[in-house]
């Protein structure tokens, strides 16, 4: 388990297969590919202890990030939680408690 504080933070290779507890608000960037190469398959959870957490990613457009039609990028509230896993060089699929 891992705890940020800071507010803003980009994915990052030691992130891989991890739990991490978010404790501020902010935004977390998936990065593309050719920047940060997490494997395919790779999982990553954690919870937002604040809210807002809204997820990006880091080129905009890309990567694909995945999610329910009727959800936001964003976790409903504080408790929170979310799994991101990556089904493809530049596609994560985001599940969990997300904005309506």
């Amino acid at each position: 388990v891992q705890t940020v504080s800071s507010g803003n933070y980009t994915l990052q290779l030691s992130d891989a297969n991890t739990y991490i507890q978010f404790s501020a608000s902010g935004t977390i960037t998936v990065p593309l590919n050719s920047s940060v190469a997490f494997s395919i398959g790779t999982v990553i959870a954690g919870i937002g202890l604040a809210s807002p957490i809204t997820f990006a990613p880091a080129g905009g457009t890309t990567p694909t990030i995945v999610k329910p039609n009727s959800r936001t990028l964003s976790l409903f509230e504080a408790g929170s939680s979310f799994t991101l896993t990556k089904t493809a060089t530049d596609t994560w699929n985001l599940a969990g408690d997300l904005g309506t």
